[in-house]
Order: C-alpha cells, then structure tokens, then sequence
C-alpha cells in the first residue's frame, strides 16, 4: 500500500491498495452510493451531489482508501468551517472552556501519543465539525501558552467513502475541501442503508480491512495524530415516543468493527458529541480515557457518549450494542 499521485492532481496524493477491486464492482458501488448521498444534499454546507468520474475524482476509485494534500492556514479552516456551519463558534467556546483537557492532549500529541475521538453519529457533518473545531483550539491554545508554539496537529478524519460523491458549498468535491485539515481515511460503513443495497458485504470488508491496515502500518513520528470519527456504523434514528413527558429518544446503532479495532489501536480514546441538527447546537466534551483491552470495552465509550448527549440536549440518547436491538427500536 503506497500514496500515489495522478497527473491532474499534482496537490493531493491518494493512498492506493492494489489488492482491491475496481471495474464493475466499483461502478455498482457507486449507483448505490449516488442514491444514498442524494438525501444529504442541501443544508447549512450546501451540499451538493457530484457525479461518478473516477478521472476527475480519483477518490472515487475502489482501490483509494485514504487521500491528503496541503493544509490550509488557521484562518482559512475558520472561514471553512463557519460557511459549513454557522455554529462553529459555539464548537471552539465549548473547547476553549476545557483548558484541562487541552493541556492533556498538547502534552499527548507531543509526546507520540495517537488520540481516537469518537463522537455520535447524527449528522454527516458533526465529526469533521468537532475535529475542526479541535485542530483550531489546540493551535491557539498551545501558542498562548508558549507550550508548543509551532504546534500543527496531526489530524486524521475517518469518513464514508460515500462522501466522495458529494460536493461542499454547492461545487467544490467535499474531499477536496477536508483534506485542508485531515489526513482523509475513507470507509464503508455497515449501515443500515449499505447492507440492505447490493454492495457485497466482502467488497466491504475488505476495503475497510485495508484502511485499517494502512492505520496501523502508519510510520511512526515525532508527533502524535487525532483521529476523528464518528462511532455508530450508522447515522442515529430519532423516534417519537409515546411514554408521557418524553417527545422522543435518538437512538445510536452499533459500533463499527473497525472502530472497535482502531479503540484498541489507539493510545487514548475521547468520547464526545454534537448535535448540529436543531437551531441551538448541543455538544459534550468527555475526558481522555485508554484504549479499551477488549472488544466490549467499546460498548462503555459509545453508552458514555450515549448519555452525556442525554445530558447536554435534554433528549434521551440510547445506544443499542447489537443490530437487532437497534432494528427493533427503530422499527
């Protein structure tokens, strides 16, 4: 597995597995993927749907399970992330009003330590929101303290492969506009939507074994990275209640496979949550725990995210460990 370049994308590189299948399969993946980005489209990122041209977009091909290129300076990643969501400034208080928790992750990512932040799932667009929100606090808090004052943090955001048929800002290839802030790692996530179309669940499999191959396999450096990603393998359901005094409960699915490796991959895991679907966001902001030792360690993160979300939005978050019960909670 190696990054690649192609020549009308000198700025971006993509990383490349050949051991994975493109041709048919690929244009099949992406009919399903183009029907189930199209709901996405609008909202306050003006999203748009972009069209399957593996030429234009090499992120679109199969074998592509991750993409980087050069990243923007502080003030541009403000502008983006405000024109994506106009309450980006609410995400950075709520950061800034954690200067323990800041402290803790300069002194982690200095010292080598890789950091998973893992958020609910109900937006397509909360994960990259946070982590933006992350990336910039941190830079400013580190300069104001003289910590580390040249501090860029390695920034990684695990997103559906899916977004690579969406554009941001009604034009410009979402792809495109994240890799100004993350190393962008793409997966297939095993929602609802994806294991009811006709995507092979090995084809699946298979390309998500490789992106977390290519995560582990990352040469080591100096600095550590921030992984964001969102945990549920899908987006949360709400569901009106007909309990007295309750209006509805946001039910959050199953963690990922994946995700559950990459919990024990990492050096720290931070359990957070936003919800930038209402009028007034809600966010919580957890604190940085261990790797979880064994796969059910990763059912107490995603309950614990569960209910600080519970707490900060006044709605009942309920996490369901396995599909079946998420399936009958959402009918």
């Amino acid at each position: 597995m190696s990054f690649i370049s192609f020549k009308d994308h000198p700025s971006h590189e993509f990383m490349q597995c050949p051991d994975l299948v493109r041709d048919k399969e690929e244009e099949e993946v992406h009919e399903v993927f183009g029907r189930l980005a199209a709901p996405h489209q609008g909202g306050s990122a003006d999203l748009a749907l972009l069209p399957y041209d593996p030429e234009k977009y090499p992120e679109q091909r199969l074998d592509i399970v991750g993409m980087r290129g050069p990243k923007a300076d502080i003030a541009t990643i403000r502008n983006l992330a405000n024109a994506a969501y106009r309450g980006f400034g609410f995400v950075e208080d709520g950061l800034r009003a954690r200067p323990d928790l800041l402290n803790n992750l300069v002194l982690e990512i200095s010292g080598g330590s890789n950091v998973l932040t893992v958020l609910d799932h109900g937006t397509i667009i909360n994960s990259p929101i946070f982590g933006a929100a992350l990336f910039t606090t941190l830079h400013e808090f580190s300069a104001e303290h003289e910590a580390l004052e040249s501090l860029h943090p390695n920034m990684s955001l695990i997103a559906s492969k899916l977004i690579t048929r969406l554009a941001v800002f009604g034009s410009i290839p979402s792809s495109r506009v994240l890799t100004n802030i993350y190393y962008l790692r793409y997966s297939i996530p095993p929602s609802r939507n994806v294991r009811r179309s006709n995507i092979p669940p090995q084809l699946r499999k298979r390309f998500n074994a490789a992106m977390i191959s290519s995560y582990a396999n990352e040469p080591a450096t100096d600095a550590g990275e921030i992984t964001v990603i969102s945990g549920s393998g899908s987006t949360d359901v709400v569901k009106r209640s007909h309990l007295p005094r309750r209006t509805s409960t946001i039910h959050m699915g199953p963690v990922a496979t994946g995700t559950v490796a990459l919990m024990q991959q990492c050096d720290r895991i931070l359990p957070s949550g936003l919800n930038v679907s209402g009028n007034q966001p809600a966010m919580a902001i957890g604190f940085l725990r261990p790797a979880i030792s064994e796969d059910t360690g990763a059912v107490g993160v995603m309950g614990q995210i569960a209910g600080m979300m519970t707490d900060a939005t006044g709605i009942e978050h309920a996490y369901h460990p396995t599909r079946e019960s998420f399936e009958r909670a959402i009918g």
